[in-house]
């Protein structure tokens, strides 16, 4: 259950307890925290992810609780998430949790309480904190409140909102309708990339010239690109390679490439056409498209002192032949058994056949099963790869698929997993 659907206990039921709401201001910060120093390591799988996810929307739904019975208390909360986060050294995670709170008194029906500082100074210093805030605590309340500041903000060129808006479209436009339709009328005439995948988000349609137009012009050309392989587009597989020509490290140009030119992906690696390519990226690359060689090539030039190279290469072996590979990054380990524990592990695959995944033929892997094997960099990939594969013009539910919100959030949420766990290969 989501906070969202939290039913709310009579006041005579709960007392009014200050130690517990206190605690549950202070997890917020710490949790949100350590969340998203995950989703910036590889290796870090989906269920650890989800004990950060699920305390997560416990803590909302408590402070949602408290908020509706004890408003009084709210300062005493904003004061507790300070202090969390001048211990933490830490503005963004501080930030996540005031705005949090905010979020749940427009739940409550209270938005003239909400402090003008979180559409301001907040969303100035730290959008995705903001952002993310809105994403666990979304509900008709909230795009209700929300819906009709979208021409309001393009009027008065508040950018910064006009992108969170947008943001959240691309993410959960199913949520309420009246939010999509605003959405869409707001983004269909606004340039760029990330417009056009908000309007084809909102509405399932989209201009395949303004698509092309920002990959070409650099104007959030990634989500750009996305757009492209939502709606089916012939020119997908082009605008990828040309992206990912002038832009090596680009995530999105990778996957989609990965996903419908895979054969000349390996090829141009294997011939070195891409020296500008991170190390890292190029794991990522021989992983997508199954090729056990390459990767057994990029592995031997593996830093064994850098824990995040390491992860990285844990990571791509773990995706291509389906075993654990955490041991890769144990420093206490000696590099040279690591190095001969990975060689090992690609060698006893296939050198020729089919593009392997998880040790199967490529083809034969559902998401689910890839995503779970991976840490968030690479799950992010196997996610946008996955939509370039949906066959023809696609129109998605608000929360099938986490690829198709890659550029909002970089992981599966809670949200998103009860969908996902169901969805079909």
């Amino acid at each position: 259950m989501s906070v969202t659907r939290l039913p709310l206990a009579r006041a005579i039921d709960i007392p009014v307890m200050r130690a517990l709401p206190l605690r549950m201001a202070r997890s917020l910060v710490t949790q949100y925290w350590r969340r998203t120093h995950m989703l910036t390591l590889p290796a870090h799988r989906l269920e650890a992810l989800a004990v950060f996810d699920d305390s997560i929307v416990q803590c909302l739904a408590s402070l949602k609780l408290h908020l509706s019975h004890a408003p009084a208390m709210e300062s005493d909360f904003h004061a507790e998430i300070a202090a969390a986060g001048h211990e933490l050294q830490q503005e963004g995670p501080a930030v996540f949790a005031h705005a949090c709170i905010e979020v749940l008194k427009l739940q409550l029906g209270r938005p003239a309480d909400v402090a003008p500082d979180l559409w301001n100074g907040h969303l100035q210093a730290h959008p995705a904190a903001v952002f993310h805030a809105l994403r666990f605590a979304f509900d008709d309340a909230v795009a209700s409140y929300l819906a009709p500041r979208a021409s309001q903000a393009v009027q008065q060129q508040h950018l910064s909102l006009v992108r969170l808006l947008m943001r959240l479209a691309i993410a959960r436009p199913a949520v309420s309708d009246a939010y999509a339709d605003a959405m869409a009328a707001m983004a269909e005439p606004l340039p760029g990339g990330l417009a056009n995948l908000c309007h084809w988000r909102c509405v399932a349609r989209a201009d395949e010239a303004k698509a092309l137009q920002a990959v070409e012009q650099g104007e959030d050309a990634e989500a750009g690109l996305i757009s492209l392989a939502l709606m089916g587009s012939p020119q997908e597989t082009t605008a990828a390679k040309a992206m990912l020509a002038r832009w090596p490290d680009s995530p999105v140009a990778l996957a989609l490439c990965a996903a419908r030119a895979g054969h000349d992906l390996a090829v141009a690696l294997r011939e070195g056409r891409f020296p500008a390519m991170a190390w890292t990226q190029q794991l990522y690359a021989a992983a997508l498209v199954g090729d056990g060689p390459l990767l057994r090539h990029l592995a031997a030039h593996t830093p064994w002192d850098d824990e995040l190279a390491c992860r990285a290469l844990a990571d791509s072996v773990a995706l291509l032949a389906g075993v654990p590979c955490d041991g890769l990054f144990d420093r206490a380990r000696p590099a040279g058994d690591r190095a001969q524990w990975a060689d090992a592990a690609l060698a006893a695959l296939p050198s020729a056949g089919p593009p392997l995944r998880i040790g199967k033929p490529r083809p034969s892997v559902v998401l689910e099963e890839a995503a779970a094997c991976v840490g968030a960099p690479l799950r992010r990939l196997l996610y946008i790869e996955h939509v370039s594969r949906m066959s023809g013009a696609l129109w998605i539910e608000a929360d099938d698929l986490a690829g198709v919100q890659a550029l909002a959030l970089q992981t599966a949420s809670v949200f998103e997993r009860a969908v996902f766990a169901g969805s079909a290969p």
